[in-house]
């Protein structure tokens, strides 16, 4: 089943000229056109189904199996066709077939003309193997095709020394990028609650890549990929969304400084860039620069033919749209999106906590419009014994925004029971910080004293407590704004 749904998918995802392509490459073959009725069937529909194939082809089960192994060789080796001579890795690879080829032929000093020329159309700077190994033939095929003497020798020797240095620069980029995906890892370890065990962990990582790199030139692969790191470890470890700000900025900038040809090759990697610093103006409250890099995001995917990345920053796009409609307070417009992109989001890989995200989000953007019943209609699967799967911080904001919508009804009698309620909750799942706390603690003051509380007191505090939060959804989209209306309620 696995096999078909990669095949499925595959013919789903190619473009208008691979797909012209693809029928000029096989009209080409003199062999059997079975393998074409299977492509047109299978294009057509959005799942497979054996069963359902089997009878509109007239085929056995045996036979249409056997089929779709042969589509899928037939299909991959004309995409080969098609991008060998757009892709860098492919041109290589390619290049270096003809080069032994044409050893083999005894012509070697045409062969190592044709590595040079394959040398100077890779990508200035890149840190791949692909380019190690056109040095590698490059310095292979010079020693039995130069003439003697000094010039050739130092010609020899230039090469070699070039071949060391990019392999000392593919090691380094790679130590690089292993360390990057430890913090990544570390990072998708943590919960709301801040956990000093491992943030020490990812400051020795820090330390250990500053050590490697000190120094030493960077070559751009190896440059973005370092600021890149620490825009990540400052944004999600460091706490320090300053820092990450000017790390992804200075990714962003060296990157844009290289060759077209290079950005288009490592768009995957400006891709993420951007993705971080919508992440560091977000949590730094800056949206105007955050609403710019979401822009900038769809700008790039848009005519990209790297499917999975539209997959990704589609779901991407619709998370951080959301947040900054909520943010900026258009809740009328949060709705709206909300409405109209929702299904669209479900089809492209959205998770069961997502979709709890999006619905704690619709029922924020309903509280804040005093639509405090839809508000709990919105809420109430979030806090039953049957929730779906839910990130620490989406439990932590449906309980507060419950409590708060309790206490905006007026049902102040299981005021206390709810509080308690909670209480037991965000201990049970080690989720008590000094925000909770304080939220808590208001509550109580709110449910026992009623009038006689003193809002502005506890939204200094609370304003406090959150300057040095990052992504809190409890201040930044309820809490706050909630108090911020006591005063004209003459709470006080």
């Amino acid at each position: 089943m696995r096999k078909q749904d990669h095949l499925i998918q595959l013919i789903h995802s190619l473009t208008p000229s691979e797909k012209k392509y693809f029928r000029q490459y096989i009209s080409a073959r003199h062999d059997s056109k079975d393998y074409e009725k299977l492509f047109d069937t299978l294009h057509k529909s959005d799942t497979y189904d054996a069963d359902t194939v089997s009878r509109t082809l007239k085929k056995s089960k045996k036979n249409l199996a056997d089929d779709k192994e042969y589509l899928q060789e037939i299909l991959l080796r004309s995409l080969q066709n098609f991008h060998a001579s757009s892709m860098p890795r492919a041109r290589c690879f390619n290049g270096l077939i003809e080069a032994d080829i044409l050893a083999g032929k005894g012509m070697t000093e045409f062969g190592l003309a044709r590595v040079r020329k394959l040398k100077k159309s890779l990508i200035a700077g890149e840190d791949s193997l692909q380019y190690y190994m056109v040095l590698a033939q490059e310095t292979n095929m010079a020693k039995y095709n130069t003439p003697g003497g000094l010039k050739a020798e130092k010609a020899i020797k230039a090469t070699g020394d070039e071949l060391i240095e990019r392999l000392k620069a593919i090691l380094l980029y790679n130590q690089v990028v292993k360390i990057s995906i430890q913090i990544l890892d570390l990072s998708a370890d943590t919960t709301y609650v801040a956990n000093p065990t491992i943030q020490k962990k990812a400051a020795v990582l820090i330390q250990e890549v500053n050590e490697l790199t000190r120094g030493k030139k960077l070559s751009a692969c190896t440059h973005t990929a370092y600021h890149k790191m620490l825009a990540e470890y400052y944004l999600f470890l460091g706490v320090d969304t300053a820092m990450s700000i000017q790390h992804g900025r200075k990714a962003l900038q060296r990157f844009e400084a290289e060759s077209t040809a290079y950005r288009q090759f490592y768009i995957k990697d400006n891709y993420l860039i951007y993705q971080i610093l919508v992440q560091g103006y977000f949590a730094s409250r800056d949206y105007k620069n955050m609403e710019l890099f979401l822009h900038r995001i769809k700008a790039l995917i848009s005519g990209n033919v790297l499917k999975q990345l539209q997959y990704r920053s589609g779901r991407f796009i619709f998370q951080n749209e959301l947040l900054f409609f909520t943010a900026t307070g258009r809740h009328t417009e949060a709705l709206a999106y909300l409405q109209n992109n929702l299904d669209g989001y479900k089809t492209i890989g959205a998770t069961e906590e997502d979709l709890s995200v999006v619905q704690l989000m619709q029922a924020v953007n309903l509280f804040h419009q005093q639509k405090y019943d839809d508000a709990l209609k919105a809420l109430l699967p979030l806090l039953s014994s049957g929730a779906p799967p839910q990130l620490p911080e989406t439990s932590i904001t449906a309980r507060t925004l419950n409590l708060m919508i309790q206490y905006e009804i007026g049902n102040t009698e299981s005021m206390p029971d709810y509080l308690r309620a909670s209480e037991r909750f965000f201990r049970k799942e080690k989720l008590v910080t000094k925000e909770v706390k304080l939220f808590l603690e208001l509550m109580h003051q709110l449910c026992k004293y009623g009038n006689k509380v003193h809002a502005m007191e506890f939204q200094k505090r609370l304003e406090d407590v959150y300057a040095a939060c990052r992504f809190e959804l409890i201040g930044h989209f309820v809490l706050l704004p909630w108090l911020r209306r006591f005063p004209k309620r003459t709470l006080a």
